[in-house]
């Protein structure tokens, strides 16, 4: 049985490499913890390698790191899609980078 995609599938196909180093990125991260009262949903999500995301802090101390994240997550999307997901509802960001990963699809077959 197939498993359905998940914006975090989604979103991490979309940003493979870790928005803090630049290596490969295993992992979605929420920037404002759940359990913190942050959503799920792509505004608060950034992809992060294993390392990264367990570095000393990261979620212990997260209210000290979210403007970096932020940052971080803002500049890498706008360099990937010319646009931020804190301009659309998940739904249309789910749209957007569905689309997005089909034109790349579509780019790497002419080559």
């Amino acid at each position: 049985m197939k498993r359905k995609q998940t914006n975090m599938d989604l979103y991490l196909r979309a940003f493979p490499k870790c928005q803090l180093c630049g290596d490969f990125a295993a992992e979605v991260h929420h920037i404002v913890p759940i359990s913190k009262g942050g959503k799920d949903s792509f505004k608060n999500y950034i992809s992060l390698c294993h390392h990264c995301h367990r570095r000393k802090g990261l979620h212990s101390k997260w209210h000290e790191h979210q403007i970096e994240l932020l940052t971080k997550k803002f500049y890498n999307e706008l360099e990937v899609l010319g646009e931020t997901s804190d301009e659309y509802s998940d739904e249309d960001f789910a749209r957007l980078l569905r689309q997005h990963l089909a034109e790349e699809k579509a780019e790497k077959q002419k080559i």
